[in-house]
């Protein structure tokens, strides 16, 4: 079973190294959706629940939601390797900026939220599974703990060599070796 809560925040960043205008700071409106999993209860609170609860929707907001609140909404994002850091950093933290261990694009605030921020805050026995973070109503990014492989699609999932803890030196699926064409199984009288 899946539970869904998605939460509004409005924050600035700026992607750093970026060629165009999302180079400088800006700001959105994003909506993030949250997708959990675990076992259903039986039981929740004290009373029967029939077909079963992952997760009490209260609870999603008094954590994930909880801590956007908190961390990011009517925050400046920044990576902390920005140059603006060093140059008027204090100005800057001083006036609500948060420094993040990787530069803000909406793919790395999914991926980070979905591996950094819903295993400390959700309840054990609950996992994130699924992260969702709209810049605009057109544009989104999804982080997911289903991998793919980006080019073929398969479930064999790819290696990587991290530049950061956020940026993939470089991907290597086990089914289609990077080529996109799936490698056919061989028999045993070929091996």
């Amino acid at each position: 079973m899946i539970a869904s809560r998605h939460h509004d925040i409005s924050c600035a960043h700026r992607i750093y190294g970026h060629p165009g205008k999302c180079g400088d700071l800006h700001g959105h409106n994003y909506r993030i959706h949250f997708h959990c999993s675990g076992l259903p209860y039986d039981t929740y609170c004290g009373y029967s629940t029939d077909p079963g609860i992952v997760i009490d929707f209260s609870i999603m907001k008094s954590t994930l939601c909880q801590w956007l609140d908190e961390n990011w909404d009517h925050k400046l994002i920044l990576w902390e390797k920005d140059p603006l850091k060093a140059s008027i950093g204090t100005v800057l933290t001083s006036a609500g900026a948060t420094w993040v261990p990787f530069n803000p694009t909406a793919e790395n605030m999914a991926q980070f939220l979905l591996e950094k921020v819903g295993p400390t805050v959700l309840p054990k026995d609950v996992a994130l599974q699924k992260v969702v973070v709209e810049e605009t109503r057109k544009c989104s990014a999804t982080a997911s703990a289903t991998k793919q492989c980006p080019i073929c699609h398969g479930s064999g999932w790819w290696e990587t060599k991290p530049q950061n803890d956020y940026v993939p030196e470089h991907i290597k699926c086990e089914e289609c070796g990077g080529s996109g064409r799936v490698q056919p199984e061989l028999n045993s009288e070929e091996k």
